[in-house]
This record gives C-alpha cells, sequence and structure tokens, in this order.
C-alpha cells in the first residue's frame, strides 16, 4: 500500500500524524499545559532537534525514492528491449527464409529496426538493473549485435559470391542456409530471454 504514495501522499499523512499527536497532547495534558511546555526555551530546542532530523529523514527517503524510480524505469526500459528485440529478429528470421523481392525489402526493414533495437539496448544502464535482469540485458545485447551481423551477410551474399558455373566450389545460397538457421537459433534464444524477462 504504503510503496504506491507519493510525495503529496506522504505529505498529508505526516500533517494528520502531527495533527493527531497534538490532540493526543491536548487530551491527556490540557491544551493550556501544552502551550506552557512547547513555550520553553528546552521545548523549542527539542523542537528545533526533531525537525532537524525530520529533514534528514525525508532527504534521504526523497534520495531513495528517487533511486527506486530510476531503477524501475530501467527495468521497464529492459523488458521492452528484450520484447522489441525478439520481434525483430524473429521477422529477419522468417523473411531471410522466403525468395522474392517483396522479401528483399522486408528484410532491409527487419534490418532497420533491429539496429535501432541495438541502439536502444545499448542506451540502457546497466548499474540500475538487478542482477539477472542484467544478465539477460547483456545476453540480449550480444545476440542482437550477432543478428545484425547475420543480416548484413544475407544481404551481401549475392555480390560477395560469384557464379558457381565459374568453376567455384561455394554457392551463395550455401551461406544463405548457414546464417538462416543461426538467426533461428539467435531467434530461439531471444524467446527464452523474453520469457526469463516476463517472470521477472
Amino acid at each position: 500500500m504504503f510503496k504506491d504514495f507519493n510525495f503529496s501522499d506522504w505529505a498529508v499523512l505526516g500533517f494528520i500524524a502531527l495533527f493527531g499527536i497534538f490532540g493526543v497532547l491536548h487530551i491527556a495534558f490540557g491544551l493550556r499545559n501544552v502551550v506552557d511546555a512547547l513555550s520553553t526555551a528546552t521545548a523549542a530546542a527539542w523542537i528545533q532537534a526533531i525537525g532537524a532530523i525530520a529533514a534528514i529523514g525525508i532527504a534521504i527517503w526523497v534520495a531513495n525514492r528517487s533511486e527506486r524510480m530510476t531503477e524501475r524505469s530501467a527495468a521497464i526500459a529492459s523488458k521492452r528491449f528484450i520484447e522489441m528485440a525478439e520481434a525483430a529478429v524473429g521477422g529477419l528470421y522468417i523473411v531471410t527464409g522466403i525468395s522474392s523481392e517483396e522479401a528483399d525489402v522486408q528484410r532491409v526493414r527487419f534490418l532497420g529496426e533491429l539496429k535501432e533495437v541495438q541502439l536502444i539496448g545499448q542506451g540502457i544502464h546497466l548499474g540500475h538493473l538487478p542482477t539477472e535482469l542484467c544478465s539477460i540485458v547483456v545476453e540480449a545485447r550480444t545476440t542482437v549485435g550477432r543478428c545484425v551481423s547475420l543480416g548484413h551477410d544475407i544481404s551481401n551474399y549475392p555480390q560477395r559470391f560469384p557464379d558457381p558455373m565459374q568453376g567455384l566450389r561455394s554457392h551463395p545460397r550455401d551461406g544463405h542456409t548457414i546464417s538462416h538457421s543461426l538467426l533461428k537459433a539467435s531467434w530461439e534464444s531471444m524467446k527464452e530471454l523474453l520469457e526469463k524477462s516476463k517472470a521477472l
């Protein structure tokens, strides 16, 4: 319940507590005695000391809350990055298995998306993540980087491999098939990472 409170909620709760304490003192000792006790030099010193302690407590609470919000934002960004990466890797894998001009256009689109996702992943500050999620993000970054390289390789195979009729043993389709298989393995890996991130 209290973890969802914002600063104004805590301020209202503090005022209620303050008036509640004052009300209890009034009932126990009477209003005049409470006012007389608060007007002495000793009471003023105590009030000042309590105020200083409260100020330190509020400063620590605000700092901790800010850190918790930063960690929460980083965790949300990490899970979104993994979700986007899984979709882009899957899309790239699917279109590389199709031989058509439309598939070539889609492959370029998914490769572009994957590069954008790669930049998003690199922008996540790992120091703000819990250990388990941090390791998942690192693995996802590596997988995305590998898939970007595979996507470039697949795009370049026709230019990099001459016609096999010229006497060369390798064929453009061989490299394409290997890269397609590696993309499939990478997609399976991204699916597992996505499931792990959702469980956290």
